[in-house]
């Protein structure tokens, strides 16, 4: 057996030993909580869950989508004014010794209503809790702004989608700032405009429609998907380093 060969073996048997770290990533997919994930009302400041229609009429229990905007008849209609979406996520099991290195979030965009001058942004809630619960503050609170075009006047209706290190970084913030297993974490759909609270537009019928946690449709439900990872030992980035090292310096002997 060559010299290359054997050391082919050893950086194998290196890896195998538990050096390798890029080993280990497992994927988790999260469905929004389905009883906490809430839209504001603005007219009648209700902060209604998803599945109660304007929060103040029982028989619209089956509504599955909510929309980011206005839905009303006339300009002055703010009772059907929905600004704000936020969905809960609970925190999975993350193996001790390892990190979220990969997340994505998807939403079903379902229509798209008249032509809104403003954007729904994509934000994450700077707080966790034991509780879905949505609080009042939530909806005005700064937040983690992950992108503020998520989606536009310009985007095709169907799934949306948003992976990025932005979104990585908020997670694991909150991981290292106490959250644990069980734990919420909550993003939030917004105009970009910052809503009819603080002058945004109230032209009618004018909004983002999305599915919800309580669509009845699984698959079509806002989900969190995450990836972790090991976080390496330092001394097995020095054993690899080694092996490399050591490969390298074969290969220049046989040439």
């Amino acid at each position: 057996m060559s010299l290359l060969k054997r050391f082919t073996f050893l950086v194998v048997g290196v890896l195998a030993l538990g050096a390798n770290p890029f080993a280990g990533a497992t994927t988790i997919d999260i469905t929004a909580d389905v009883a906490d994930a809430r839209a504001r009302d603005m007219g009648t400041g209700v902060d209604a869950p998803v599945f109660d229609g304007l929060g103040d009429n029982a028989s619209e229990v089956t509504q599955t989508t909510r929309r980011v905007g206005s839905f009303g008849a006339n300009i002055n209609d703010l009772a059907t004014e929905d600004d704000f979406l936020i969905f809960p996520f609970a925190l999975p099991t993350i193996a001790a010794g390892e990190v979220i290195t990969g997340a994505n979030f998807s939403v079903y965009y379902y229509s798209l209503q008249g032509t809104p001058d403003f954007d729904a942004t994509l934000s994450g809630l700077d707080r966790t809790n034991a509780s879905p619960t949505v609080l009042g503050s939530d909806y005005e609170a700064s937040g983690t702004v992950l992108k503020s075009d998520f989606v536009t006047t310009s985007t095709a209706v169907g799934y949306v989608s948003f992976s990025d290190a932005s979104l990585v970084d908020f997670l694991n913030t909150q991981i290292t700032g106490g959250a644990t297993v069980g734990d919420f974490v909550f993003l939030r759909l917004s105009r970009s405009d910052g809503g009819a609270a603080v002058g945004g537009s109230l032209a009618p019928n004018t909004a983002f429609e999305f599915n919800m946690a309580d669509n009845t449709n699984a698959n079509a439900r806002p989900m969190l998907q995450i990836t972790t990872s090991p976080v390496p030992e330092p001394s097995s980035w020095v054993l690899l380093a080694a092996a490399l090292a050591g490969l390298g310096f074969v290969g220049r002997r046989r040439r």
